[in-house]
């Protein structure tokens, strides 16, 4: 058995489990995420797979939201500690092709501007912990950098780029219109750069440019409980993994705290 889960899978693991010549009936998709790129496109919307068992993580993609499963990173413990400082983090996604390397210094020098803290999410657990507890505050064009900022109950700004930002401002109940858009980095960057635009300012820096204030940002009104909702769903979820035979017990001392 295969457990494909985390990320962005628009191929729902077809790929990977063709070449581990595992059949769909013999994998699990846990919390797989999928979205599309252009504003307007909307996600298509699965009401069967012939999968073991399956969960997808954006809502807007299931035809039944009995196959809507939050990011089992819910269940990290880091999620309920305390927030001590009044900060703000400017939290980014390390993968090129979403935050051109060119434009890192630029959103370096903008944070020491500003006073905020700058992390990637290429940075450690304790690191990322660490920064949850001093900042109040999350400016953000991660995915992740968003669901646990929000579930730990901090304030965030997102600037998203596809539409699973969309899916997990729907999944929390918060407004869509809060969003802010831009458009990711030219796949081919090598042919930007050789032709001059590479030091150009990009959409996501000239997005955290025009930002001001504590204007913007977005909260969840109990995210303890929302957090738990989501804790619940995947353990309903592991439970029924159980119960077809593919796990044979379900530990929860991780939530005993």
């Amino acid at each position: 058995m295969a457990i494909i889960g985390g990320g962005v899978f628009s191929d729902l693991g077809e790929k990977a489990l063709g070449r581990l010549r595992i059949p769909a009936s013999d994998a699990v998709l846990w919390g797989v995420g999928r979205s599309v790129k252009r504003a307007g496109d909307r996600l298509q919307v699965i009401d069967h797979l012939p999968h073991l068992a399956w969960g997808l993580r954006d809502m807007d993609g299931v035809a039944d939201l009995a196959h809507f499963l939050p990011c089992v990173s819910c269940l990290h413990p880091m999620l309920e500690e305390p927030i001590v400082g009044d900060k703000t983090l400017l939290f980014v996604n390390a993968d090129q092709r979403v935050t051109r390397e060119a434009d890192v210094p630029a959103l370096q020098a903008l944070a020491a501007e500003r006073g905020w803290v700058f992390l990637q999410n290429s940075c450690s657990d304790e690191e990322m912990k660490a920064a949850l507890a001093s900042c109040a505050r999350v400016v953000t064009n991660s995915f992740h950098g968003a669901y646990w900022s929000l579930l730990s109950g901090h304030a965030v700004k997102v600037i998203g780029y596809s539409s699973k930002f969309e899916s997990l401002f729907r999944a929390l109940r918060l407004p869509v219109s809060a969003l802010l858009r831009y458009e990711k980095p030219r796949k081919h960057a090598w042919l930007t750069r050789w032709l001059g635009q590479g030091s150009q300012t990009s959409e996501l820096v000239a997005q955290l440019k025009r930002m001001s204030g504590d204007e913007g940002f977005v909260a969840l009104p109990d995210p303890a409980a929302i957090r738990q909702e989501f804790r619940a769903m995947n353990l309903r979820f592991a439970q029924g993994l159980v119960e077809a035979g593919a796990f044979k017990d379900v530990r929860v001392n991780v939530l005993q705290r």
